[in-house]
């Protein structure tokens, strides 16, 4: 503690005579303020940390084609993407597993209630979306789907699930939770976090070793749910809350896409303090309580496929998201049942993988 009317002492020497202290701290916070970038002039910087992933390019005022930007796993930690539909937080965190499956010591797990990730599956081949890739340095001939294990559990496509649930944190694996109702959903969910969890939970690590990917994280709440799975949803708020509570110290991460900062309810609360990195996409007002504390009510007026990153280590960025190299759509059954096929009943169950070069 230094009192006002005291010298400030180092080493036994003066460093600064008797002034008011608090004061000159006060000026100093102030002057440092008014120096700092704000969100329409973003700090581009590289961001410096473990496993970077190239996701798009920082928007630069002046330059149309802006400085390739990659956002590092290492200081990321817990992530939050919000968008309302339509704003590209599905093709954000599509290009994020794409950058980081280079990693091979990195298991990625996506939980995902729909089955859009099953686009991973597929090399991008929409005319629209390949036009855009020049923009970015891509070439239409770089589209390619990705060998992730596929368990769609609820239409019971792929592979089943392993009879020991923690083999899920190895490798890259996609599960589905289409077909499934609300209950059903929410308590196999919860499970799959547990183990996953007390995989890795074995001993400390300082880098990441497990990402997973929770895809429409409301679908997995109480506040998503039907009355009847209200305690299975409880279940899963907790698995979610341990994760973000306990993993950074265990190199487990969580990317959450959702529409607004609000799907985390006050119950979840430590669940919103333990996320470090928070992306905006494009979203209405009710996302403005969230975002004004970075960026006031910028997020009304970005353009679908820009966002800003928000982390307390790089400050602000204003990114362009690249398109996807594998499709992001939400295939149909019989599309699925076309990439990953059923196992065959007279025979003991296999990985079904898609070739990395395409379906």
């Amino acid at each position: 503690m230094v009192l006002p009317r005291m010298d400030i002492l180092l080493g036994g020497a003066i460093q600064d005579e008797r002034k008011l202290v608090g004061a000159r701290i006060v000026r100093n916070f102030m002057e440092r303020l008014e120096k700092a970038p704000s969100a329409s002039t973003p700090r581009i910087a590289l961001p410096k940390g473990l496993m970077p992933a190239w996701i798009g390019s920082a928007v630069i005022p002046g330059d149309h084609k802006g400085q390739p930007w990659e956002l590092p796993l290492g200081g990321m930690l817990h992530c939050l993407v919000s968008g309302r539909t339509g704003s590209g937080k599905s093709c954000l965190g599509r290009v994020l597993v794409e950058g980081l499956v280079v990693y091979e010591d990195l298991a990625i797990l996506i939980l995902d209630p729909r089955g859009q990730w099953a686009g991973l599956l597929w090399p991008e081949d929409r005319s629209e979306v390949l036009a855009r890739y020049g923009s970015f340095g891509l070439e239409p001939g770089q589209a390619r789907s990705f060998p992730f294990t596929y368990h769609g559990v609820g239409l019971n496509l792929g592979e089943p699930l392993p009879e020991d649930l923690k083999q899920l944190a190895l490798g890259r694996r996609i599960v589905s939770f289409k077909g499934m109702d609300d209950r059903a959903r929410c308590e196999l969910f919860a499970r799959i976090l547990e183990e996953a969890f007390e995989a890795n939970a074995t001993a400390e690590s300082g880098r990441p070793g497990l990402l997973v990917v929770v895809e429409e994280i409301t679908l997995f709440l109480k506040k998503g749910v039907m009355d009847e799975a209200q305690e299975a949803a409880q279940h899963a708020e907790l698995s979610v809350d341990r994760i973000a509570r306990e993993g950074r110290k265990y190199g487990v991460n969580l990317l959450l896409p959702g529409q607004s900062s609000k799907d985390l309810s006050y119950a979840m609360a430590s669940t919103r303090q333990n996320i470090t990195t928070r992306v905006f996409m494009g979203n209405s007002d009710r996302e403005i309580e969230y975002a004004d504390e970075f960026l006031s009510r910028m997020i009304v007026s970005l353009p679908p496929g820009e966002a800003f990153v928000c982390n307390p280590e790089w400050g602000v960025v204003r990114i362009r998201v690249r398109p996807s190299l594998s499709k992001v759509h939400e295939p149909g059954e019989q599309e699925i049942r076309r990439v990953v096929g059923l196992p065959d009943p007279g025979r003991p169950p296999t990985a079904i993988r898609c070739r990395a070069g395409g379906a």
